[in-house]
């Protein structure tokens, strides 16, 4: 049975075990809080720059840190398609042109990777994360610290949904969710019956997903409240265009339409049969996808006090090389504030500021500014002949 996850878990202080000493676990020149991409780009900067340390990645996912955009790409292209993204071909550091970054390449380049742990605590005077790895609290201690705990898709109990536990609803963000996703969706292929798949959000996820996921063959709609796809980004004219070629393909769009909850299915309760609008209706759905957006993971930094960026900004506060108001302390990707003022949710704000970060820690802080542009980017119906 296939249920929601999310990757805030990996911050969820909740779990901290009540009274439990850390044992200690040994010192590291570098230790790094998350495992996503920003993570596997600092290691190879680290790398290249001849950095001689021990280093650690602390990271609540059971795999090395990989490429998160190809989870909306090519690891949802439909079975029979000519490309499927799988693990191991998409660890980073492929997506910027660098080494496959296997497990083997971790040890290879003196980097221990701490999978399925999550980091509970940070005590910034005693320079020490306490880590919860398996059944046991660890302590490890840094001389420099990079926090790159990134964001939490929003599923369905976080914006208030009805029936939020139902089975075969699912976000986008983890390698390991996203895998049951497809083996759900390739065991609803051996139906007789039309199946029903829905999107609910119409940005950048919602858009790239139900690309993918429409050549599956199930029947595709996208529903968000907006009056157009990618409304943030899209003016009517562009945004009239790919909802033109979405129609083409077969998805539906329902804009300016609200979703309040999801309905359980007739056949088995405990799975989705459907998603209530706000009118009442309810369309009929085998699989619902929420692409709703993210929440930043920072309730391990809060705690410690680091000053966080300012208003509604969020985040940490970083200079141009990524440092703190602890200097000893660097925030990369999603949750690094640059200058306290502006956050980029962006692969390519991964990539460069861990490449900065981890050059200020491999030679010193160049004391520079960061001057940034950012763009966007995605990919459309690559696993037909007419790809957009």
């Amino acid at each position: 049975m296939q249920r929601l996850r999310g990757l805030g878990r990996h911050l969820s202080l909740s779990r901290r075990r009540s009274g439990m000493a850390a044992r200690e676990a040994g010192h590291f020149d570098v230790v790094i809080v998350g495992g996503g991409n920003s993570a596997g780009y600092a290691c190879r900067e680290l790398a290249e720059r001849g950095f001689a340390g021990r280093v650690a990645v602390v990271s609540a996912e059971p795999v090395a840190p990989y490429e998160r955009p190809a989870l909306t790409k090519a690891f949802l292209h439909p079975p029979g398609a000519k490309v499927r993204a799988r693990l191991p071909g998409f660890h980073t550091c492929v997506g910027g042109g660098g080494d496959r970054q296997t497990e083997a390449w971790y040890k290879e380049h003196n980097v221990t990777l701490m999978l399925d742990s999550l980091a509970t605590a940070l005590d910034l005077g005693a320079k020490k994360v306490i880590v919860e790895s398996g059944d046991e609290a660890l302590a490890i201690t840094y001389d420099k610290l990079i926090l790159a705990t990134g964001a939490a898709a929003l599923g369905p109990k976080d914006i208030g949904m009805e029936n939020p536990e139902l089975a075969n609803v699912f976000t986008i963000r983890e390698e390991a969710p996203a895998m049951e996703m497809i083996q759900a969706l390739e065991a609803g292929q051996d139906s007789d019956s039309k199946r029903h798949l829905v999107i609910v959000g119409g940005g950048y996820i919602g858009m790239e997903t139900a690309a993918a996921l429409s050549g599956w063959g199930y029947e595709t709609t996208m529903v968000f409240p907006d009056d157009h796809i990618l409304a943030r980004l899209f003016p009517d004219a562009i945004a009239e265009v790919f909802e033109a070629h979405l129609a083409n393909r077969g998805i539906k769009v329902l804009n300016q339409t609200g979703v309040v909850g999801l309905v359980p299915s007739e056949a088995d309760p405990s799975q989705v049969g459907g998603v209530k609008l706000k009118s009442g209706d309810v369309l009929p759905a085998d699989f619902v996808v929420f692409g709703v957006g993210a929440r930043i993971n920072q309730a391990l930094f809060k705690e410690a006090g680091l000053a966080p960026g300012e208003g509604r900004t969020g985040g940490v506060k970083v200079n141009g090389d990524f440092q703190t108001s602890d200097p000893d302390v660097f925030a990369i990707g999603d949750i690094a504030a640059l200058h306290g003022l502006r956050r980029f949710e962006h692969v390519d704000f991964c990539r460069k500021s861990a490449q900065r970060a981890a050059a200020a820690i491999a030679a010193g802080p160049s004391g520079e500014g960061f001057p940034y542009l950012p763009y966007f980017y995605s990919r459309l119906f690559e696993y037909t002949d007419a790809p957009l």
